[in-house]
């Protein structure tokens, strides 16, 4: 009985170390790559860096999945700019900016061409699938 006992607690031990987060993991990874996926489609080309840079990384053991970009311009294009900033406190009044000919232009900023939380929004059933079985 006692070796009974012993195996079952280590099946246990076994499931909440490594097959649980395993499994977890496994699910983890598979949303990211559907968000990842739909956040390509739903991003903005002129081109194609934005697109091209959006990758993901999972942590299994944290249980944690990210998407997204290194891109420096990436949440500018998420949320916008100036008075059309999604996230408020934009610059209002607008600017003045010189481009790569010395052109001078006055500008209220950019609108929001979101990518990144469609994608995630978009794929809720998707997302929940991923899990659906693994334990």
């Amino acid at each position: 009985m006692a070796s009974n006992a012993a195996q079952i607690v280590a099946n246990i031990t076994k499931a909440a170390q490594i097959d649980i987060p395993e499994a977890i993991g496994k699910g983890i990874e598979n949303a990211c790559l559907v968000v990842e996926a739909s956040a390509k489609s739903k991003a903005p080309v002129k081109t194609g860096n934005l697109r091209s840079s959006i990758t993901h990384k999972v942590t299994p053991l944290a249980m944690e999945g990210v998407i997204g970009t290194a891109i420096d311009y990436a949440p500018y294009v998420e949320v916008g700019t100036g008075i059309y900033s999604t996230m408020g406190g934009g610059r209002q009044g607008g600017w003045v900016y010189v481009d790569a000919s010395g052109q001078g232009h006055h500008t209220m900023g950019s609108r929001p061409q979101p990518f990144l939380k469609p994608a995630v929004d978009s794929n809720l059933s998707a997302i929940m699938k991923c899990f659906e079985g693994l334990l």
